[in-house]
């Protein structure tokens, strides 16, 4: 069962925290310049946890990156 926030909108609470799943979070909303992500904090409280991966994979990111999405999946799907 899904929450009933999505998991961008809760994604973009967790910046405080100082953990892997807030290091994904800062890096995931902050600028990385590749200008056709400007715009993704707006978007992300409509995004779900295949747009954060799709993105995720687009970017390239690293492994570690992949490990802290998939902890704040099992977090916020409460696994």
């Amino acid at each position: 069962m899904q929450p009933a926030v999505s998991f961008g909108a809760w994604l973009a609470l967790q910046t405080d925290r100082r953990d892997p799943v807030g290091d994904l979070a800062r890096d995931f909303l902050g600028d990385d310049g590749c200008g056709r992500c400007s715009d993704i904090t707006e978007e992300a409280p409509f995004m779900g946890v295949e747009d954060v991966a799709a993105t995720l994979t687009e970017h390239r990111a690293s492994q570690p990156a992949f490990d802290a999405f998939n902890m704040a999946c099992a977090e916020w799907t409460g696994r």
